[in-house]
């Protein structure tokens, strides 16, 4: 149960990946983590991968809270990405970029890193640990 932050410098895409079990103190706290990854790296673009989470213990009143906060990337022009490869977590990604979209204009929702990856004109990224 946790999550961490890599960066493609090259490419300038941050990356923040959940991993295992998940639940609302931890994405509440991940999200409020958020700032100072963007501030430190300046991305172009951000993707929220959720490929390694075993178990998504999210309510959706904290879907809610986390779409009224203000955006953790404050440019709207840069695009942010969330993976969500199952079909429960893509529901859950959907609702969150449905109520949130007046915040978060440049916000997808894709199955694979290989459509975020394409969504932002990427290759081969090369992430490494941000610390």
């Amino acid at each position: 149960m946790s999550y961490r932050f890599d960066f493609d410098p090259a490419n300038g895409i941050l990356c923040l990946r959940y991993i295992g079990q998940i639940s609302d103190e931890l994405i509440k706290k991940a999200y409020k983590a958020t700032p100072a990854a963007v501030l430190k790296t300046n991305p172009r673009g951000m993707i929220i991968d959720l490929t390694e989470v075993t178990a998504f213990d999210v309510s959706t009143q904290t879907i809610h809270e986390l779409a009224a906060y203000q955006p953790t990337v404050k440019d709207p022009s840069v695009p942010r990405i969330i993976v969500a490869p199952t079909p429960y977590l893509f529901g859950m990604s959907r609702m969150f970029q449905i109520l949130g979209e007046h915040k978060r204009p440049m916000l997808r929702v894709v199955r694979s890193p290989d459509e975020a990856y394409a969504q932002l004109d990427v290759m081969k990224p090369k992430f490494k640990p941000l610390k």
